[in-house]
């Protein structure tokens, strides 16, 4: 990935960053797509059609808190566009260290978040 960012392609036609960040999201949501379908379908006859496959699953994630899961993939998408940016900025050693320092943060936050309550309350809120 650093070295498709960092060097010149012939005809000097570089991939977008935010191309490669979508058809990752898309390739994610398919992904997931598949398993929630695969799940609803278990549990429904076999002669199901799939309008109602789809809306099985549309109910489920956009009930109840499911929509409050948008906020964080939105920061994820952010912090990938980002990290196509940094990869096209940096070194390899610069860039693996602040990749490996997001990989220490995220507990720490999570620590600070126990912190202010348990994870059941915060859960129920």
């Amino acid at each position: 990935m650093h070295y498709s960012r960092i060097m010149t392609p012939p005809g000097d036609h570089r991939y977008f960053a935010s191309t490669a960040v979508l058809l990752n999201e898309v390739l994610k949501l398919a992904i997931s797509l598949t398993f929630a379908l695969h799940e609803v379908s278990r549990s429904l006859a076999p002669q199901t059609p799939v309008t109602v496959l789809f809306e099985q699953v549309y109910n489920s994630v956009f009930s109840g808190d499911g929509w409050k899961l948008a906020i964080p993939a939105m920061l994820f998408t952010l912090e990938n566009t980002l990290q196509y940016v940094a990869l096209g900025n940096l070194d390899a050693v610069h860039f693996q260290i602040l990749f490996q320092l997001k990989v220490w943060t995220t507990p720490q936050s999570e620590r600070g978040n126990k912190s202010r309550g348990s994870i059941a309350a915060w859960e129920t809120s």
